[in-house]
C-alpha cells in the first residue's frame, strides 16, 4: 500500500503519513510534484491520462504525482517520469522552478514544479498504458486553450493559484 508523508503550512514534515487516497486534515499538506517536459521548439510534452482515480480523469496534463513516504520531491520526480513515459534524466536534469502551497480548495498541497529540457527532439517514450492514453507536444498557448476547453487539468484553478504559469513563461523568455 502507497503511503506518502504529511506537511505543515510553512512545508515542514510533521512526522505522519498517510496512505495513498486518504486526504490530510486541516492544516496538513499533502506533497505534489509537476514535471514539465520543454522540447527545443518550446513545445511541452503532455500526456492524456488514463487512470480513473485522477483529479480529473482522461484530462491532458503534465506529468505529475505524489511522492512516496521518505521520497524527496525531486526524486518523486523522476521516479514518475520513469513510470508514466519510460524516460529516464539524471537528477540534476530536474530544474525546479517553483512551488505552489495551495490552502484552499479540495486539496491542501506543497507542489513542487519541474521543468526538464528535452536534449532529444523526440526522445523515446514508452508510455504505461494504465497511466496513459497518449501524448502530444503543445505550446504553452495551446495548453491554455485546451484548459479553457476544459480537456486539460487547470492547475491555477485546482491549485488556487493564478500565477501557475508564470514561471513557466519565465524560462521560455
Amino acid at each position: 500500500m502507497e503511503r506518502y508523508d504529511v506537511f505543515d503550512a510553512a512545508g515542514r514534515p510533521l512526522n505522519k503519513r498517510y496512505r495513498r487516497g486518504q486526504m490530510p486534515q486541516l492544516g496538513e499538506y499533502m506533497p505534489v510534484i509537476h514535471v514539465w517536459l520543454r522540447r527545443h521548439d518550446d513545445t511541452f510534452l503532455i500526456q492524456q491520462r488514463a487512470k480513473t482515480s485522477d483529479p480529473t480523469p482522461y484530462q491532458w496534463a503534465t506529468t505529475t504525482g505524489l511522492p512516496n513516504a521518505g521520497e524527496t520531491f525531486l526524486a518523486a520526480a523522476q521516479r514518475e517520469t520513469h513510470e508514466e513515459l519510460g524516460l529516464n534524466f539524471p537528477l540534476l536534469a530536474f530544474q525546479k522552478i517553483r512551488t505552489v502551497t495551495t490552502h484552499t480548495g479540495r486539496y491542501q498541497t506543497h507542489t513542487q514544479v519541474y521543468l526538464v529540457e528535452l536534449t532529444e527532439h523526440d526522445p523515446s517514450l514508452h508510455v504505461n498504458p494504465s497511466e496513459v492514453q497518449q501524448t502530444a507536444y503543445l505550446t504553452l498557448c495551446e495548453i491554455q486553450q485546451k484548459i479553457r476547453q476544459g480537456t486539460f487539468w487547470d492547475y491555477p484553478m485546482l491549485l488556487n493559484d493564478v500565477m501557475y504559469f508564470s514561471a513557466l513563461e519565465e524560462v521560455m523568455r
